[in-house]
């Protein structure tokens, strides 16, 4: 696949730290601060930065085929719904168009169809479980997730090098995340020809407390500051699944916007 196929994780953006003091050593500690996005290289309907734009969230509107785009006008009380961002189906043309009907458009994040088997493509909405019995699938309990609730996330990456850039401790902290959301961490090469990983290996997952809170400490064999990654992505997960070492199921008609929301980005260039 393509690195374009990533619906995830594509982003340019503007320099947050610096990387190298010229002398041929890495900088042995930074500290990156996680930036708020509303989809890929995306806030509120402008471009962080050169390449690729989409947006992975929409306001979501009753009985309607699709949400609104979310923009600085849109009320914070807004509910936040799936949305097909049209910019990435264009780089799909051969995907049949059977494989993204209306019914994924346009859903509250917190009442997206959960898998069910027997089979990705067999989803069915889920009572909370506060409502559900044991053998019934079912959703935690939350509320709507409001545009509000999601500009007030936030996080801090340490990045901890050794001398020679061969190994690296990183500790990513982040808050206002959604509540016992599922999220996954995503490595983004600065190259755009190389595929994006999870970051620190699979299983990159992390779940937010109840409060939105999550702390991630991963080891990896080389220095993520070292001009390798544009930066690092924490994507939320509103059907609750993950998918291995991508970050939705393109091919399977499950985008990003549709099963994947990026939250928090960590620049690193």
């Amino acid at each position: 696949m393509l690195r374009i196929t990533c619906t995830c994780l594509v982003f340019l953006l503007v320099p947050q730290v610096a990387l190298s003091d010229g002398s041929g050593h890495h900088r042995d500690r930074s500290v990156i601060h996680g930036i708020v996005v509303t989809g890929i290289n995306d806030l509120l309907g402008s471009p962080l930065g050169p390449g690729l734009t989409a947006q992975l969230l929409g306001e979501y509107v009753p009985g309607a085929v699709e949400p609104l785009p979310v923009t600085p006008d849109t009320s914070e009380d807004a509910i936040l719904a799936t949305v097909y961002p049209p910019a990435l189906l264009g780089l799909f043309g051969f995907v049949p168009g059977d494989n993204y009907p209306d019914d994924r458009d346009n859903v509250p994040l917190h009442e997206n169809p959960v898998p069910f088997p027997f089979g990705i493509q067999n989803r069915i909405p889920a009572a909370p479980a506060s409502e559900s019995t044991a053998f019934e699938p079912a959703r935690r309990d939350e509320d709507p997730i409001t545009l509000g609730d999601w500009l007030d996330a936030g996080g801090k990456a340490f990045v901890n090098c050794s001398r020679d850039g061969s190994r690296a401790r990183v500790f990513v902290v982040m808050w206002g995340l959604v509540g016992n959301g599922l999220y996954t961490l995503w490595a983004v090469p600065a190259d755009e020809t190389i595929l994006p990983t999870a970051f620190g290996g699979v299983p990159n997952v992390v779940t937010a407390d109840r409060r939105g809170s999550a702390f991630v400490h991963r080891t990896v064999a080389y220095c993520p500051t070292d001009g390798q990654l544009a930066n690092i992505t924490a994507a939320y997960h509103s059907d609750g699944m993950v998918y291995g070492n991508f970050p939705d199921a393109t091919f399977d008609g499950f985008v990003s916007g549709i099963v994947t929301h990026d939250h928090v980005v960590f620049p690193l260039q």
